[in-house]
Parts: structure tokens; sequence; C-alpha cells
């Protein structure tokens, strides 16, 4: 079967539904752009709102609210995500519990929407040069600027729906996809917005960086400037 690659970078937290399903929830905020990134050529057809390109890279606006899913590929349980690279959600936010709607895939205030994907193996595409604390320790650790999930198409093409907002595309069995939540602008604090998706009151551990300590590789999608820059909008997961 042929191999596909998805690829998420920015404000969201990877949450667990069920033990062949995971989401990525994007953290609502007026500073950050929701979009999905796919290769030139690979690229079939679709109604997506179609962005600026990208070096060499088609890219199209995620709408409010949407609801992403992934028609034809694998779907046998998903690969624990790299940790410490991905923080827990609990390692940021003290004591918490999403909001209920999560678990039902609901509209929330704080949601700007939910790529839904099962099946695959998790790594990391790249790393923020700085490395990052959330204790009040000297323990600095290497986070990701992007992850990985390699998983399996099971037919050519692939489609991708958004079924809050009735947009869909197909892409190449072969594709690499993107989805970002990115900053528009140099964005300091933004993992505070996680405990926008806590059920209860909570409270913010704070970041600590120690600049450059961290080896970033080459990551898969060619970010513009600024954009995701810092370890301050690193992706979560919970559990």
């Amino acid at each position: 079967m042929p191999s596909f690659r998805i690829v998420f970078s920015g404000l969201m937290c990877h949450a667990w539904l069920s033990e062949n399903e995971r989401a990525a929830v994007l953290v609502r905020d007026e500073k950050h752009r929701s979009l999905i990134w796919v290769r030139e050529g690979a690229y079939l057809e679709g109604n997506f709102v179609e962005d600026e390109p990208q070096a060499g890279w088609r890219r199209f606006q995620i709408p409010p609210d949407a609801l992403i899913r992934f028609k034809d590929l694998q779907t046998s349980s998903v690969s624990p995500l790299p940790y410490p690279e991905v923080p827990k959600v609990t390692d940021i936010v003290n004591g918490f519990t999403p909001v209920k709607e999560i678990a039902r895939l609901e509209r929330h205030a704080s949601i700007a929407g939910y790529i839904v994907y099962r099946g695959g193996d998790f790594s990391v595409g790249c790393l923020y040069p700085d490395a990052a604390t959330f204790e009040d320790d000297e323990n600095y650790l290497c986070r990701a600027r992007e992850i990985v999930l390699d998983t399996q198409s099971l037919s050519d093409p692939v489609e991708i729906i958004d079924t809050n907002n009735q947009k869909s595309m197909l892409v190449a069995a072969t594709a690499t996809v993107g989805f970002t939540h990115l900053d528009k602008v140099w964005g300091a604090g933004d993992y505070q917005r996680y405990s926008t998706i806590a059920e209860f009151d909570t409270i913010v551990k704070q970041l600590k960086k120690n600049p450059r300590q961290c080896h970033p590789g080459g990551c898969n999608l060619p970010y513009p400037a600024f954009h995701s820059a810092t370890v301050e909008c690193t992706s979560s997961q919970w559990p």
C-alpha cells in the first residue's frame, strides 16, 4: 500500500478519543491562521479556499469550526506521540481536564477546529532551536516544531473532508499533507491559550527557554519567516 504522510505544526493539542482515533484540536486565537499544505502536483481537486503558495506547496484555508477527516487511509491503532518532544498538556496547565466538547468533537468557543485521524506511526519532523521547561528547574528539553504521522493509503486518490463546512479535496495516495495552526506575528505566550480548552479554571505554568540548545534538523514544510518560529507555540498531547 502507498505511504501517506501527515505533518502537524502549531498551537494544537492531540487528544485521545479511542484506541484507534485521535484529534488534533486547534486552539482558537485571533493571531493564528489554520492552513492545509499539499505539495505541488499531489493536489488533484477540491473546494477549499486556496491561499498563497509557499515554495512549491499549495496552501488552503481551514474554515472556522472545521471537522476534518480522511477517507481511504489505514484505520489501525495510532502509535503514541513522541514525549517529551510533544509535551503533555498537563505539563503546561496544572490540573488540566479537557472541555467535554472535545470527546464529542463538538463546537466550542475556544476551539478553531478538529483534524481527526486513525492509524500510523508518529515521529518528530524537526525541533525548535530553543530548549524549554515548564517547571521551576533547569531541566530544559527539546520540543517538536513538527509532528509527523506516517500511515498508508487504501485507495488512490485520498479524500480529505470537512464535514462541518461542506469542503473536500482529493490528493494523491503518496501525498504529504500538512496541517498548521501558526502565529501570524511573533507570538510570545501562545502556550497559555491551552488553558482556554480546560473544563475548569486552571493555572498555566511559566515557560523558560534555554536558547539554541537543540539541533532543529530539516523540516518537511517551508515555513514563512516568524510563523510559529518559537517554542512558545509548541503542540501538546492529552492525556
